[in-house]
C-alpha cells in the first residue's frame, strides 16, 4: 500500500488497542448468545467513544488513538460513533475495519460459529468493496461492503 513507516507503526499500535475499550463493557454483553437490546446496543456502540477517552492524554498515541474510535465506521457509510465516510476516516483506521471483519469471521462467537480461514474470501467476493475501503480490502482479502460490516463484532442484529 505504500505507507510511510510512522503510519504503519499507528496500525501496529491499533491493532493492540482497538478494543480496549471492550474492558468496560459488561461480560454479559460481549458474550450474550442472542440479539443485543437496544439498551445493550448503545454501550456497544459507545465502546468507542470509550477507548477514545482511555487513551486521552497519552501524547504518545495522539495518533495511533484514532483505530479505537474509527474503526467501526464505514468508508461507504452507516458507521459508528461519529458517522465518518470515505477519507474522513484514518486510513489506519479504514485497515483495522478489515482486520477486525476477518478476525471476527474466523472467531467463535456466543451468538454462532466461526468460519474456517479460507471462507471469509469465499464468502466476500471480490467484485464488491468493503466498509472498511477498497484499497484496504484489496491489500488484504476481498469482502463485499454488507460481508464486512455484518461481520465485526459490532454489527451483530440488535
Amino acid at each position: 500500500m505504500g505507507l510511510p513507516p510512522d503510519e504503519i507503526a499507528h496500525i501496529s499500535s491499533g491493532v493492540y488497542l482497538h478494543d480496549i475499550d471492550k474492558l468496560l463493557v459488561p461480560d454479559s454483553i460481549l458474550k450474550k448468545p442472542g440479539k443485543l437490546t437496544q439498551e445493550e446496543w448503545v454501550i456497544v456502540r459507545d465502546h468507542s467513544k470509550t477507548g477514545w477517552t482511555l487513551l486521552d492524554g497519552l501524547e504518545f498515541l495522539d495518533t495511533t488513538r484514532r483505530v479505537p474510535l474509527e474503526h467501526h465506521e464505514a468508508f461507504w457509510g452507516g458507521g459508528y460513533p461519529g458517522g465518518l465516510t470515505g477519507h474522513e476516516i484514518y486510513v489506519s483506521a479504514r485497515i483495522m475495519t478489515v482486520v477486525d471483519a476477518f478476525a471476527a469471521i474466523t472467531s467463535w462467537r456466543p451468538y454462532r460459529k466461526s468460519a474456517p480461514r479460507v471462507s471469509p474470501a469465499r464468502s466476500c467476493p471480490s467484485k464488491a468493496a468493503s466498509s472498511s475501503a477498497p484499497t484496504s480490502a484489496r491489500h488484504s482479502w476481498p469482502p463485499t461492503r454488507n460481508c464486512a460490516a455484518s461481520a465485526t463484532w459490532g454489527h451483530r442484529a440488535t
